[in-house]
């Protein structure tokens, strides 16, 4: 039986930020786009934006075909 769920909000518990910065880096440089301190704290933390942002603009990218399309 459950008795209780932890739930951790990042920086509640453990402050992960940092790591999942520096994993967001390295996979963005794999596609060949480099990515600044200063870029992660203005997308993610300051626009609640996500890598993904990043990587449509980068490369023109469409998220999501307009109705019709496909």
């Amino acid at each position: 039986m459950i008795e209780a769920i932890l739930w951790d909000n990042d920086g509640v518990l453990v402050d992960t930020e940092e790591m999942f910065f520096l994993a967001t880096r390295d996979t963005l440089a794999g596609a060949g786009v480099d990515l600044t301190r200063e870029q992660y704290i203005e997308f993610a933390l300051t626009s609640g934006r996500s890598a993904f942002d990043l990587l449509e603009a980068q490369f023109k990218l469409v998220s999501q075909p307009e109705r019709g399309t496909v």
